[in-house]
């Protein structure tokens, strides 16, 4: 039997990134992948274009970061943004910067992101195994000056036709969270690490698109907005807002920073909470601007019907909401418009309110919110303090970040740090 240094349960980015690593540097590495190819999820991140980090500043960074972004803080001295690109540009993946310090490699490809990947890996000696799934984690007992240590030995599972266990002394696991289960991530790693005491908090998907009224989605699916503002309220009381891209879907409204805005109405919404989003369609107008707008282009165009007008303050798509909400007859003249039907004009315009009726499921999310405790976690290394030569990285741990590049970093940055840790033990001993 080969005796491996390393064996790491699950090839996505984390996965993918450590094997390399530890295998360059010399390391007996065993990379066992329940899926058929590898880097599934990573193929299909960023919508196939793979935002691979961001340029915020490191302090920035973990305070966007839940539940626990200060946990990074030593992983991220060691291996952060830039030494990520620079590594990226080692193994043949050019990469640019686009505004919000996004960035993406250079050709857009998320899968030619995974075949680099792959290919550094093979070209390191990292052995793979294809369609194996791992069911257990074998542990042993060190009895050492009358205490008792918990180590890892290996693991156990499946592959077609038959079952097979591997062994060694150090196991990385980084199998992702709930997210995107289609592609492998099914919450195995959860499961295996519950069952040797380690505690998970409760998973919820993040990064969402969130559910409206039917009739709502009907009417506006499709419709795409740019430069907007949405305040998420509850009971009249504001809990959090942003600024840039929506979308109408058919099941609901998603873009940018509907995704980020799920990270908060989530939970929420599983407190069975009422929660209403707020649209300002010109938040580059104030009210007084908005009112001076909306009378010039009355006056001027006076004798168009109020559905012709409106086509210059919005889009043409949203015209039928408008009128329909605001109870104006489209055929209505705009020299007729009462100061009473403009304010409903304005108020639409400002403040459109969408009351959520729930979120998509995991199949629809970008990351999973929950997970591995971190404090159950060492954070210099990623080992397991309950168990010796364990090891976890990746969307398994309780971290999550908004969209924009942060949670890839988060999964290559734990990914490095525990082969660190293996390499520099390896070479110790």
């Amino acid at each position: 039997m080969i005796a491996y240094d390393l064996i790491i349960v699950g090839a996505g980015a984390s996965g993918l990134l450590a094997a390399g690593y530890a295998a360059e540097s010399g390391l007996k590495v065993l990379l066992l992948e329940k899926m058929s190819h590898v880097g599934r999820k990573l193929s299909i991140t960023g919508k196939g274009r793979c935002n691979l980090t961001n340029e915020a500043e490191l302090q920035n960074f973990i305070e966007q970061v839940n539940p626990n972004g200060q946990f990074l803080q030593s992983a991220f001295s060691r291996f952060y943004n830039y030494e990520l690109i620079e590594f990226l540009n080692r193994i043949g993946i050019q990469t640019k910067l686009e505004r919000g310090g996004r960035h993406f490699p250079a050709n857009d490809s998320a899968p030619e992101v995974t075949r680099k990947l792959k290919e550094w890996c093979e070209r390191s000696g990292v052995v793979f195994l294809m369609n194996f799934r791992v069911n257990r984690l074998i542990t042993g007992k060190t009895f050492t000056e009358g205490s008792e240590t918990l180590n890892i030995k290996g693991v156990q599972g499946t592959m077609p036709g038959e079952s097979k266990a591997f062994m060694a002394e150090r196991v990385l696991i980084c199998t992702g969270g709930l997210s995107y289960p289609a592609t492998g991530s099914d919450g195995d790693g959860h499961r295996m690490l519950k069952q040797l005491g380690h505690s998970v908090s409760r998973c919820l998907p993040s990064l969402v698109p969130l559910e409206i009224d039917r009739k709502l989605c009907k009417q506006l699916a499709g419709l795409e907005l740019r430069n907007v503002r949405v305040d998420v309220k509850e009971r009249g009381r504001d809990i959090a807002n942003e600024f840039g891209e929506l979308s109408f879907i058919n099941t609901g409204i998603s873009g940018p920073i509907i995704l980020t805005l799920s990270r908060v109405v989530v939970p929420m919404l599983h407190q069975q909470r009422s929660i209403i989003l707020v649209i300002d369609f010109k938040p580059g107008l104030d009210a007084e601007k908005l009112d001076r707008r909306l009378v010039r282009d009355f006056a001027d165009r006076g004798k168009e019907p109020i559905s012709s007008i409106l086509r210059g303050l919005m889009p043409k798509k949203l015209i039928p909401v408008c009128l329909e909400q605001t109870r104006i007859p489209s055929d209505l003249m705009g020299a007729l418009i009462s100061a009473k039907e403009r304010n409903k004009l304005h108020e639409f315009l400002k403040s459109f309110s969408i009351k959520l009726t729930g979120h998509r499921a995991f199949s629809e999310a970008i990351v999973t919110m929950g997970g591995v405790i971190v404090n159950e976690v060492q954070q210099k290394t990623m080992e397991s303090k309950l168990i010796s030569g364990l090891f976890i990285a990746g969307e398994l741990l309780d971290l999550d970040g908004p969209t924009g590049g942060y949670n890839l970093q988060i999964a290559f940055s734990s990914a490095w740090v525990a082969a660190d840790t293996v390499i520099k033990d390896v070479n110790n001993h």
